[in-house]
């Protein structure tokens, strides 16, 4: 889950409920979309400047990003879906809202 905030962090915790909640990032700006897969988690966030796409292994090690600014600079990402191969994701703002598509 993500907590939304200027000082905003992304969590995980095992669906067993063997272990408690870890933080998987703590150092996000306004983190929104989230979506898991077999070995990542994957979210959008902004800051004030730009939107990005990120993930981190399940396992709660360091976060990489998948895409460093949304092609739109006026707009940020919101919710997010994925699949195999890519992450799929909306983005609002100014102007048009627009649906990208980024490989995995």
């Amino acid at each position: 889950w993500t907590n939304r905030s200027s000082s905003g962090s992304v969590w995980a915790r095992k669906r067993d409920a063997s272990a408690g909640a870890f933080s998987i990032d703590s150092s996000e700006q306004s983190p929104h979309g989230i979506a898991v897969d077999a070995n990542y988690v994957y979210w959008t966030s902004t800051n004030a400047s730009q939107g990005y796409v990120k993930r981190a292994p399940k396992t709660g090690a360091g976060p990489t990003l998948i895409i460093a600014q949304v092609p739109n600079s006026s707009q940020h990402p919101l919710p997010l879906a994925i699949d195999p191969n890519y992450a799929y994701f909306a983005a609002g703002g100014s102007g048009s809202p627009s649906i990208y598509q980024v490989a995995k």
